[in-house]
């Protein structure tokens, strides 16, 4: 949450500014990772760089923030396709303290989430997705979790499988998808802890077999440091081959085998 958050960027810097002075390399950037660790910014990112992701009103470092229910209350009746979205704790995992809200009339929601709430108001992380209807209630999780920072955005209807929610998820190494599968469940939380199952993954088709990523790529961060592998670039349109004239895959290994030009 948002004390681990403050915690970990900060232990970060400090290995980073350590590291430099004794002349190591960084694998990672610490600005980076303190991007890619706060949904928020990291959905823009990720947007900005051209890649297909749900809207959110909570996108991108100048988004406004949302202190509560009443923020999120009015993002989800005021914002044209938001009537079902995704609540998340803006550094939060494994679902803990997510909600997936469904506005099914004006004044009316409904919230399917991992989180516990007691006869006396306290909250749990459970491993048992819970439904509720009152929104007194829905508001009262959504206050509690509101200082921690929470990010919103679109639920798109899932791909199906048997009866199932599908849920496609996939692991980028080196600008190849290496890893595939798919998790199933009757709930829009398909994380295998609360009882989602695995899919079929050859029923899922092409699109989600290992393959390489054809899009251009940056060669350096938005820092000027090269990364540790490449990444959709927004701004590039052309990118230079190999240069022995093979695979991209036999080719990573060199330091110029992925670059690109404006």
């Amino acid at each position: 949450m948002a004390r681990w958050y403050a915690r970990f960027t900060g232990a970060v810097r400090e290995v980073a500014t350590t590291a430099r002075e004794a002349g190591a390399a960084l694998l990672d950037d610490p600005v980076e990772l303190a991007e890619m660790f706060d949904k928020r910014l990291y959905h823009g990112v990720l947007s900005t760089a051209g890649i297909a992701v749900p809207s959110s009103p909570s996108s991108g470092p100048d988004a406004p923030p949302f202190d509560g229910w009443d923020d999120v209350r009015a993002a989800l009746v005021g914002t044209a396709g938001l009537r079902r979205a995704f609540v998340k704790l803006a550094h939060g995992s494994s679902t803990s303290g997510v909600l997936a809200i469904s506005a099914v009339a004006p004044v009316r929601f409904r919230a399917a989430t991992s989180v516990e709430l007691t006869p006396d108001g306290r909250l749990f992380n459970s491993l048992r997705v819970r439904r509720y209807d009152k929104e007194a209630d829905i508001a009262t999780i959504v206050d509690a979790r509101a200082p921690d920072g929470l990010h919103i955005e679109r639920r798109l209807p899932k791909a199906a499988q048997a009866g199932r929610a599908a849920d496609p998820r996939l692991v980028v190494i080196g600008g190849r998808t290496t890893h595939a599968g798919v998790r199933t469940s009757r709930s829009p939380m398909t994380n295998l802890h609360l009882g989602g199952l695995r899919g079929d993954l050859a029923a899922a088709g092409p699109p989600l077999r290992p393959r390489v990523w054809t899009g251009p790529t940056c060669s350096a961060s938005p820092s000027g440091r090269r990364p540790a592998s490449p990444r959709p670039c927004a701004s590039a349109s052309t990118c230079c081959p190999p240069p022995d004239g093979g695979s991209l895959r036999s080719a990573r290994s060199t330091p110029s085998a992925i670059c690109c030009r404006a």
